[in-house]
Protein backbone atom coordinates (compact mmCIF):
# COMPACT_ATOMS: atom_id res chain seq x y z
CA UNK A 1 0.00 0.00 0.00
CA UNK A 2 1.22 3.40 -0.55
CA UNK A 3 2.01 5.52 2.19
CA UNK A 4 -0.59 8.38 2.84
CA UNK A 5 1.06 11.21 4.23
CA UNK A 6 -1.16 13.15 7.10
CA UNK A 7 0.48 16.39 7.05
CA UNK A 8 -1.75 19.33 5.59
CA UNK A 9 -0.75 21.04 2.41
CA UNK A 10 0.89 24.70 3.58
CA UNK A 11 -1.50 27.59 2.25
CA UNK A 12 0.84 29.49 -0.30
CA UNK A 13 1.08 33.12 0.77
CA UNK A 14 0.28 33.99 -3.22
CA UNK A 15 -2.90 32.18 -4.93
CA UNK A 16 -2.20 30.71 -8.26
CA UNK A 17 -5.59 33.04 -9.35
CA UNK A 18 -3.12 36.35 -8.19
CA UNK A 19 -1.00 35.69 -11.20
CA UNK A 20 -4.20 37.29 -12.96
CA UNK A 21 -4.17 40.24 -10.59
CA UNK A 22 -2.23 42.95 -12.82
CA UNK A 23 -5.03 41.94 -15.75
CA UNK A 24 -8.12 42.01 -13.36
CA UNK A 25 -7.29 45.36 -12.17
CA UNK A 26 -6.53 47.08 -16.00
CA UNK A 27 -9.50 45.54 -16.68
CA UNK A 28 -11.59 47.16 -13.71
CA UNK A 29 -9.67 50.16 -14.51
CA UNK A 30 -10.84 50.55 -18.39
CA UNK A 31 -14.29 49.40 -17.07
CA UNK A 32 -14.74 52.67 -14.56
CA UNK A 33 -17.43 55.58 -16.51
CA UNK A 34 -14.92 58.61 -17.30
CA UNK A 35 -16.00 61.15 -14.38
CA UNK A 36 -14.35 64.25 -12.53
CA UNK A 37 -16.76 64.41 -9.37
CA UNK A 38 -17.45 60.71 -7.26
CA UNK A 39 -19.89 60.88 -4.54
CA UNK A 40 -19.12 58.02 -2.18
CA UNK A 41 -20.68 56.40 0.75
CA UNK A 42 -18.79 55.44 3.73
CA UNK A 43 -19.03 53.02 6.91
CA UNK A 44 -17.78 53.53 10.33
CA UNK A 45 -18.57 50.28 12.70
CA UNK A 46 -17.30 48.15 14.88
CA UNK A 47 -18.57 44.62 16.26
CA UNK A 48 -20.76 46.63 19.06
CA UNK A 49 -21.81 50.25 16.70
CA UNK A 50 -22.71 49.25 13.73
CA UNK A 51 -23.23 52.56 12.35
CA UNK A 52 -20.79 54.66 13.89
CA UNK A 53 -20.78 57.01 11.44
CA UNK A 54 -22.29 56.86 7.67
CA UNK A 55 -20.75 59.75 5.90
CA UNK A 56 -21.44 60.72 1.97
CA UNK A 57 -18.76 62.36 0.45
CA UNK A 58 -17.99 63.92 -3.02
CA UNK A 59 -14.28 64.49 -4.39
CA UNK A 60 -13.07 65.48 -7.74
CA UNK A 61 -10.50 65.23 -9.54
CA UNK A 62 -8.23 67.95 -8.26
CA UNK A 63 -8.91 66.99 -4.84
CA UNK A 64 -11.21 69.17 -3.47
CA UNK A 65 -13.96 67.25 -1.06
CA UNK A 66 -17.13 67.33 0.61
CA UNK A 67 -18.11 65.28 3.76
CA UNK A 68 -21.78 65.45 5.70
CA UNK A 69 -22.22 62.93 8.33
CA UNK A 70 -25.56 61.51 8.62
CA UNK A 71 -27.74 62.77 11.24
CA UNK A 72 -28.25 59.55 13.24
CA UNK A 73 -24.75 58.59 13.26
CA UNK A 74 -23.17 58.11 16.95
CA UNK A 75 -19.66 59.62 16.44
CA UNK A 76 -20.30 63.83 14.63
CA UNK A 77 -24.06 63.77 13.78
CA UNK A 78 -25.09 65.88 10.70
CA UNK A 79 -21.21 67.91 10.83
CA UNK A 80 -20.22 69.09 7.50
CA UNK A 81 -16.66 69.49 6.51
CA UNK A 82 -15.67 71.04 2.89
CA UNK A 83 -11.85 71.12 1.75
CA UNK A 84 -11.94 73.60 -1.17
CA UNK A 85 -8.08 73.11 -1.19
CA UNK A 86 -7.33 76.48 0.23
CA UNK A 87 -9.01 75.97 3.67
CA UNK A 88 -11.11 73.51 5.49
CA UNK A 89 -14.17 74.53 6.88
CA UNK A 90 -16.28 72.57 9.22
CA UNK A 91 -20.14 73.27 10.82
CA UNK A 92 -21.29 71.07 13.65
CA UNK A 93 -24.86 71.23 13.68
CA UNK A 94 -25.18 69.82 17.35
CA UNK A 95 -22.89 72.29 19.08
CA UNK A 96 -23.41 75.25 16.54
CA UNK A 97 -19.78 75.60 15.78
CA UNK A 98 -18.27 76.90 13.12
CA UNK A 99 -14.74 76.86 12.21
CA UNK A 100 -11.90 77.13 9.29
CA UNK A 101 -8.32 76.29 9.21
CA UNK A 102 -5.40 75.65 6.79
CA UNK A 103 -6.06 73.10 4.62
CA UNK A 104 -4.79 69.19 5.30
CA UNK A 105 -3.55 66.09 2.51
CA UNK A 106 -5.38 65.11 -0.26
CA UNK A 107 -6.70 61.86 -0.10
CA UNK A 108 -5.37 61.06 -3.58
CA UNK A 109 -7.16 57.28 -3.45
CA UNK A 110 -10.41 58.56 -3.37
CA UNK A 111 -10.12 61.32 -6.37
CA UNK A 112 -11.44 60.44 -9.74
CA UNK A 113 -10.24 58.38 -11.31
CA UNK A 114 -11.56 56.60 -8.18
CA UNK A 115 -11.13 52.48 -9.10
CA UNK A 116 -7.69 53.55 -11.01
CA UNK A 117 -6.55 55.31 -7.74
CA UNK A 118 -8.18 52.74 -5.21
CA UNK A 119 -6.46 49.59 -7.09
CA UNK A 120 -3.22 50.44 -8.33
CA UNK A 121 -1.96 52.58 -5.28
CA UNK A 122 -3.20 49.65 -3.06
CA UNK A 123 -1.41 45.89 -2.94
CA UNK A 124 -3.22 42.76 -3.24
CA UNK A 125 -2.05 39.39 -2.74
CA UNK A 126 -5.81 37.08 -3.15
CA UNK A 127 -8.17 37.14 -5.81
CA UNK A 128 -11.22 34.89 -5.42
CA UNK A 129 -15.12 33.82 -6.47
CA UNK A 130 -17.43 35.55 -4.61
CA UNK A 131 -20.87 36.83 -4.10
CA UNK A 132 -22.36 40.36 -3.54
CA UNK A 133 -25.77 40.44 -3.46
CA UNK A 134 -26.25 37.13 -4.73
CA UNK A 135 -24.67 37.92 -7.82
CA UNK A 136 -21.05 36.79 -8.71
CA UNK A 137 -18.38 38.85 -8.06
CA UNK A 138 -14.53 38.81 -7.80
CA UNK A 139 -13.00 39.33 -4.68
CA UNK A 140 -9.35 41.04 -4.27
CA UNK A 141 -7.58 41.04 -0.39
CA UNK A 142 -4.83 43.19 0.31
CA UNK A 143 -4.23 46.13 1.96
CA UNK A 144 -4.27 50.12 1.77
CA UNK A 145 -0.52 51.09 0.37
CA UNK A 146 -0.17 54.78 -1.45
CA UNK A 147 -2.78 56.16 0.97
CA UNK A 148 -1.44 59.78 2.17
CA UNK A 149 -3.56 59.95 5.19
CA UNK A 150 -2.88 56.17 5.88
CA UNK A 151 -0.92 56.42 9.28
CA UNK A 152 0.67 52.46 8.95
CA UNK A 153 -2.03 51.22 11.80
CA UNK A 154 -2.40 47.53 10.32
CA UNK A 155 -5.27 47.56 8.07
CA UNK A 156 -6.84 44.74 5.62
CA UNK A 157 -8.14 46.29 2.41
CA UNK A 158 -10.85 43.61 0.47
CA UNK A 159 -12.59 45.69 -2.74
CA UNK A 160 -15.08 43.34 -4.52
CA UNK A 161 -15.23 43.73 -8.41
CA UNK A 162 -18.47 43.05 -10.84
CA UNK A 163 -17.66 39.39 -11.93
CA UNK A 164 -18.89 40.24 -15.51
CA UNK A 165 -18.00 43.89 -16.24
CA UNK A 166 -15.16 44.15 -13.58
CA UNK A 167 -17.16 47.71 -12.37
CA UNK A 168 -16.28 48.37 -8.99
CA UNK A 169 -18.41 46.80 -6.11
CA UNK A 170 -17.45 47.89 -2.56
CA UNK A 171 -14.45 47.95 -0.55
CA UNK A 172 -13.86 47.53 3.17
CA UNK A 173 -10.86 48.59 5.42
CA UNK A 174 -10.46 46.65 8.42
CA UNK A 175 -8.23 48.59 11.05
CA UNK A 176 -6.70 47.69 14.04
CA UNK A 177 -5.04 50.50 16.13
CA UNK A 178 -2.66 49.73 19.12
CA UNK A 179 -5.56 50.93 21.06
CA UNK A 180 -9.85 50.62 21.13
CA UNK A 181 -11.22 47.82 19.09
CA UNK A 182 -10.88 46.97 15.77
CA UNK A 183 -13.66 49.21 12.86
CA UNK A 184 -14.34 48.55 9.64
CA UNK A 185 -14.96 50.90 6.95
CA UNK A 186 -17.00 50.07 4.36
CA UNK A 187 -17.13 52.04 1.11
CA UNK A 188 -19.40 51.98 -2.13
CA UNK A 189 -19.73 54.54 -5.10
CA UNK A 190 -23.22 56.28 -4.92
CA UNK A 191 -22.77 58.08 -7.90
CA UNK A 192 -19.96 59.18 -10.60
CA UNK A 193 -20.40 62.91 -11.73
CA UNK A 194 -23.64 63.58 -9.60
CA UNK A 195 -25.60 66.46 -10.15
CA UNK A 196 -23.42 69.50 -10.84
CA UNK A 197 -24.06 72.20 -7.35
CA UNK A 198 -22.19 75.25 -7.34
CA UNK A 199 -21.69 75.25 -3.48
CA UNK A 200 -21.03 71.88 -3.04
CA UNK A 201 -17.06 72.79 -2.88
Amino acid sequence: LAKISCRPKPRPTLTAAAVKMPDVIATAVAAEPAHKVVQLETIYSDADAPDISKVTVWVNDEGMRREEAASDSLYNPGVISVDNLDTLSRYNPTTKIFNRSPRGIINIVDQPPYTKNLLEKSLFGEISDDTVDGKPAIRLDGRPEDDPLRNDVPTDLTVWLDAESHRFIKSEKLVRPEIGPPYRVSTRVLAYDPPADAGRF
